[in-house]
């Protein structure tokens, strides 16, 4: 039960890290000419 909450966290964090990079890239994409 317990290992099961910590992989749903896991997933949520992987996937909003994922999202902060994408976000990160298309800014520094957007900064370069």
């Amino acid at each position: 039960m317990l290992a099961n909450i910590v992989d749903q966290i896991k997933k949520q964090t992987t996937h909003i890290v994922i999202t902060i990079k994408k976000a990160s890239l298309r800014g520094h994409l957007t900064i370069m000419p």
